[in-house]
């Protein structure tokens, strides 16, 4: 089952862009049922939900960012970051270049999804930013509105039973839409339900 919980502005309480921390609680939730996997998809680095579970062999973190040499947070969020001590293994990030498309973009879905395969989880997380949308005032990728549809069902294709929690996104005149399409991405095709415009 796929659920979205949007979370309300102003509630942020760690350097990342993230609501407070709702990925990690909700994590921190479903661990007594299983192992979680939680990627993160927004334009900035999920730092706070690495450093989190940092050392926790039972969560996979993953995030696709913008290059942290060149975007905020700047010190965290390198390739070389894999987790610590029994985690070792258990993070995996994505820094990808201003200008990035639906094509390169997927590519570092893909690899993550290879990870995460490995990994084994009993449930996913996707921290789901939209600041990656090319006319969103902060970000720095490139994808379309319509990309969402195709990203969402990627992750709908691993099979995973997903929670979607929503974060950045700050040109209101797309979010909607972004949203919209990602979501309608991750139902199956009969699950679809019956909204104008999305025929």
């Amino acid at each position: 089952m796929n659920v979205q919980i949007p979370i309300p502005k102003g509630a942020d309480i760690t350097f990342e862009s993230c609501r407070v921390l709702d990925k990690g609680g909700a994590a921190e939730d479903l661990l007594p049922s299983g192992k979680v996997a939680i990627v993160d998809i927004d334009y900035h680095h999920g730092n706070g939900t690495q450093e989190f579970f940092a050392e926790i062999k039972s969560v996979f973190t993953a995030s696709i960012h913008g290059d942290p040499a060149v975007e905020y947070p700047y010190f965290w969020g390198y390739a070389d970051e894999i987790g610590n001590g029994q985690a070792a293994g258990t993070n995996h990030n994505e820094p990808l270049p201003k200008g990035t498309q639906l094509p390169e973009y997927l590519r570092a879905v893909n690899r993550i999804r290879d990870k995460i395969s490995a990994f084994d989880p009993d449930y996913l997380i996707i921290a789901g930013g939209f600041d990656t949308h090319r006319k969103d005032p902060i970000g720095g990728f490139s994808l379309r509105t319509e990309d969402y549809t195709r990203l969402g069902s990627e992750f709908a294709s691993w099979r995973i039973p997903t929670l979607v929690c929503q974060e950045g996104g700050y040109n209101t005149e797309v979010l909607g839409e972004c949203v919209k399409n990602f979501l309608l991405g991750m139902m199956e095709p009969g699950q679809l339900p019956d909204i104008p415009g999305t025929a």
